[in-house]
């Protein structure tokens, strides 16, 4: 997830068009199925947390939110 967060905000230097609607569909399911990993950062786990941020920071690179 951190090297795909890595991947496009490169891409987004180089100044590119990319169409990212189809990845901020996925990106959108993925996050209604995402519950286990936000229980596991309000539960101090911190491979969650981790992953938590990085999926958010990767939603705000596509203009996606997902509460």
């Amino acid at each position: 997830l951190e090297n795909v967060l890595a991947f496009l905000r490169a891409l987004k230097s180089l100044r590119l068009e990319v169409d990212t609607w189809k990845a901020q569909n996925i990106y959108y399911a993925i996050g209604h199925g995402c519950g286990s990993a936000k229980k596991g950062a309000a539960d101090h786990d911190e491979n969650a947390r981790r992953w938590l941020k990085a999926f958010r920071a990767l939603g705000e690179e596509m203009k996606v939110k997902v509460v």
